[in-house]
């Protein structure tokens, strides 16, 4: 059979030139047609169509099958099907109709994935449905990989302007493929399905490199595993001590478990002191861009169906704007060391007890990491996967192998050690960010040997060390960067490949990489300290100017580096990453400093200390979590392609999960976050002394920080 053959039978099915007839029947119809004629006409060619399809596939692939080696079961399925399909029986047909077309409509455009009707598969019974991912071989690959970066076509030696047109694109074959639906017996497993396609391909001398996987079938029962009972046990449990709680909401500890009670202080409670009331839209606001950052920086690509426009939404001045949102987890351990030094600073007669500090910290944190894992291993199960599951549900970027990895690791992940030696050949993952706060945890820590002096009436010697902490940060990120060679920033424009990895575990989820942003914060809090600005005005302009040269050499690098513009030394690489945070978190200090002392911007500094971004910034630690939740179903579940334009991203994808991020975010601080403060303040602080209107978890991390605030207005003790 030639190629050109294979390519009608995939891509004229009978069911396409059905719908054809039945409309051109449609636009001649007349009370004067037989309606019956029409009808048995259809089923003449209906039958002989099927009958003349199902004969060439099996005359022409029969040889294909007979050459490879199949199990007896996928052999003799695979010949059941062809004669079901001979026979005209409705599940036969409906397994060749949710085939995905090869190769798919508007290749050459970039819409490179075809997944068919995947519902209609899995409906049937005995059958599967797969992804099959087509690519082409390339040169070796370089140390950065990405859409911006283009291979020369002179290298593939090609004559003809269709081919060097996709050549012009070769270098998205590094991290993507063209890739089809199919749905085939259950019988035969992925590699076999894989070894008829490769030997398919070969036959034809396509040079295609074929690979078959994320194959699920819900025909089989799912047996309920021992991880899925303890975690729905876990939320229920929850659920009923909020449902109790409601019900008998003068019981001691359990009337902290009042959702609807928690919702109203959540959203409704006066307003609380705040030493730095324009932090906290500073911080409401930095979480909302990391979360469009984090939508788009999971955007499963094989979902969209034009990818040749890639390049032209990446040099888009919005999105250049996204490649800073790496930063933003700066500027939240920047606020955290700013508010923690603060919090002595500004009250001479607070305490600190060094183990109830990290027991409480540690607990506070322990309960969002165990109930996002519960959530994970429920929601992300096979009994999930079989009532809103899509094609890509087992793709890294959605369920993966989440439920796996999380029963095995759920332990360090509980003790804050699970990202300490994350390795570059390491994709399984359970939850990601947890590793903010194992960070923040080792952070708290440190900034211990900056309290005591302090506490002991020894600024300079605070001070001091807090330099020598930003100066430490730095020169390890250096050193790393230098020794394992590590690119110097995100690169949200390359290829998820080893270099990428390498970069997220040995700098950017490290403490070193954030020593510079928190310990500036620290010093922060010395600055804010009196009550006016002793910064004459004359120094405004000056300050502002290197402010605005600052911000802007990290915008022209990330749009240099991240579109590939022109090459960027090692020199200036290695200074870039080594003290780019500490730049970045210079210039968050110089805007809380003018906000606090209303220096400039009366109207944004009214702004950030609105109520609106005051209540966001309660749900913080809870959107945190959530966001990477609400990503991982989304890519799990869809079922269409979206074109990959500004508007459609923006609209179809970035609003509705970051509103869907918000309000789950809400749901879970006012069910677990919000009364497992109010029960720490129960159990470890004086009842008498509780103050009425708990203090709420930002990520700032105030969440760390449980208050002693008492109803006569004495300054707050840190426990």
């Amino acid at each position: 059979m030639s190629s050109s053959n294979v390519n009608t039978n995939f891509r004229c099915s009978f069911l396409t030139v059905l719908v054809h007839l039945v409309l051109l029947n449609c636009v001649f119809c007349s009370t004067a047609i037989d309606y019956r004629k029409s009808w048995a006409d259809l089923e003449r060619f209906t039958i002989e169509t099927v009958n003349r399809t199902a004969h060439q596939l099996y005359e022409d692939y029969r040889p294909v099958i007979d050459s490879v080696q199949l199990s007896p079961d996928c052999r003799s399925s695979l010949e059941l099907f062809a004669e079901r399909l001979k026979g005209l029986e409705l599940d036969a047909i409906q397994m060749v109709d949710s085939w995905g077309k090869i190769p798919t409509a508007g290749l050459l455009d970039g819409k490179w994935t075809d997944l068919g009707a995947f519902d209609e598969c899995v409906s049937l019974p005995s059958t599967q449905y797969c992804l099959m991912a087509a690519r082409m071989p390339l040169m070796p690959a370089t140390s950065s990989e990405g859409f911006f970066r283009q291979y020369d076509v002179s290298a593939f030696n090609l004559t003809t302007s269709i081919l060097e047109h996709f050549a012009r694109h070769a270098h998205y074959f590094r991290y993507l493929n063209i890739t089809t639906g199919l749905c085939l017996p259950k019988q035969c497993d992925h590699f076999e399905i894989q070894t008829i396609a490769q030997k398919i391909a070969n036959i034809h001398r396509t040079g295609l490199q074929i690979d078959v996987n994320l194959c699920q079938s819900n025909d089989d029962p799912v047996p309920w595993k021992l991880r899925e009972t303890v975690a729905l046990l876990v939320i229920g449990s929850i659920v009923l001590l909020n449902i109790l709680g409601s019900i008998m909401n003068r019981t001691y500890l359990l009337s902290e478990f009042n959702f609807c009670a928690n919702i109203q202080k959540l959203i409704f409670t006066a307003k609380t002191r705040k030493p730095f009331p324009p932090l906290e839209g500073i911080k409401s606001l930095n979480m909302l861009f990391m979360l469009f950052g984090h939508v788009l920086f999971g955007l499963l690509y094989p979902s969209f169906g034009n990818l040749l426009n890639v390049p032209t939404v990446g040099s888009n001045p919005v999105t250049i704007l996204v490649y800073l949102v790496p930063f933003t987890i700066d500027t939240f351990f920047f606020a955290t060391g700013l508010e923690m030094m603060s919090h002595f600073t500004l009250n001479p007669d607070a305490k600190f007890k060094f183990l109830p500090f990290l027991l409480l910290r540690w607990i506070r944190f322990v309960v969002p990491i165990g109930w996002t894992i519960c959530l994970y291993i429920l929601i992300f199960s096979d009994h999930a996967r079989q009532i809103i599951g899509g094609p890509f549900w087992y793709s890294l970027q959605a369920a993966s192998s989440i439920p796996e990895t999380c029963s095995r690791r759920w332990l360090s992940h509980i003790f804050l050690v699970a990202h300490f030696f994350d390795s570059t050949s390491e994709t399984e993952t359970c939850l990601m960010p947890d590793w903010y706060l194992s960070v923040d945890f080792l952070l708290a820590i440190l900034f211990i040997l900056v309290l005591v002096p302090y506490l002991k009436s020894n600024k300079s010697m605070a001070i001091f060390i807090s330099l020598l902490m930003i100066a430490l940060g730095c020169l390890t990120v250096g050193f790393i960067a230098k020794v394992f060679h590590v690119q110097s920033t995100w690169i949200a424009m390359n290829y998820y490949q080893e270099e990428f990895v390498k970069y997220l575990t040995l700098i950017h989820a490290k403490p070193w990489s954030h020593l510079a942003a928190y310990f500036v914060g620290v010093i922060m809090a010395f600055v804010l300290k009196p009550s006016k600005s002793i910064l004459k005005k004359d120094f405004l302009l000056p300050i502002w100017i290197i402010w605005f040269l600052m911000v802007s050499s990290i915008i022209t690098y990330e749009t240099v580096i991240n579109l590939n513009l022109y090459p960027i030394s090692e020199e200036i690489q290695l200074i870039y990453v080594m003290f780019g945070k500490l730049v970045w978190s210079l210039s968050i200090a110089w805007l809380v400093y003018i906000f606090h002392y209303d220096l400039a911007w009366s109207t944004v500094r009214r702004l950030l200390s609105s109520k609106f971004l005051r209540v966001l910034s309660r749900v913080n630690l809870s959107a945190l979590f959530v966001n990477l939740l609400v990503v991982r179903v989304q890519n799990a579940t869809l079922r269409s392609l979206t074109e990959f334009r500004v508007i459609n991203i923006f609209f179809t994808l970035i609003i509705p999960e970051v509103v869907c991020i918000y309000l789950l975010a809400f749901i879970f601080c006012a069910l677990i976050e919000f009364p497992t403060v109010n029960v720490l303040k129960q159990i470890f602080l004086p009842p008498q002394r509780v103050h009425k209107v708990p203090e709420t978890i930002t990520l700032s991390n105030n969440n760390e920080k449980v208050f002693d605030q008492n109803v006569d207005g004495d300054k707050p003790r840190i426990v």
